[in-house]
């Protein structure tokens, strides 16, 4: 269980470039069940350019991998994940909740309160911001607030990258009563 914890304030000025992975997370899950709840992950911010994805991306708020059931992430605001090169062109991923756990059992991703996730270049058109990515397993999604592709100030996003609310990968899921503006 990871309940009511305050993930803030935390920066990665190493400037990795490549597919070697140089994440930044806020809580990892990677064995067990576990009840991620009522966390606050804020402020985390990076500098890498590195180009994995899923629970390796650039910045994480909450990368959960293992596959034993039941997992349950509720209740958690994820907001100001930042990456801040101001030049790099390079495929970086920022996402709020990375899921690939159990394919048994109750597994549910609710009530979740996600925002202002951004990547500073003006210039790069293949990184992408992401809400919830899930990746695999079995899970229900649902009753979650997302606001992507407007900053901590209230400005838009600069760069024209994708923008993903929720995205499902494979597995079999239930996505349903969730609030996404983009």
């Amino acid at each position: 269980t990871v309940t009511n914890n305050l993930v803030a304030n935390i920066n990665n000025n190493y400037s990795a470039s490549g597919s070697q992975a140089n994440t930044l997370v806020g809580i990892s899950i990677t064995t067990g069940s576990s009840n991620i709840s009522g966390n606050t992950i804020r402020n985390l911010t990076s500098n890498t350019q590195t180009i994995s994805g899923g629970g390796t991306s650039a910045i994480v708020g909450i990368a959960y991998t293992s596959t034993t059931a039941p997992a349950t992430i509720s209740g958690n605001t994820i907001h100001t994940l930042k990456l801040t090169h101001p030049t790099t062109l390079a495929a970086t991923a920022n996402q709020a909740i990375f899921y690939a756990g159990p394919s048994s059992g109750t597994n549910v991703i609710e009530k979740n309160n996600i925002h202002s996730l951004s990547i500073a270049s003006p210039t790069n058109s293949t990184g992408y911001l992401s809400g919830m990515d899930a990746a695999s397993g079995l899970f229900t999604i649902k009753n979650n607030m997302i606001r992507l592709g407007i900053d901590e100030n209230g400005n838009s996003v600069p760069s024209g990258i994708m923008v993903r609310g929720i995205s499902s990968n494979s597995g079999t899921q239930n996505i349903y009563f969730n609030s996404i503006y983009i």
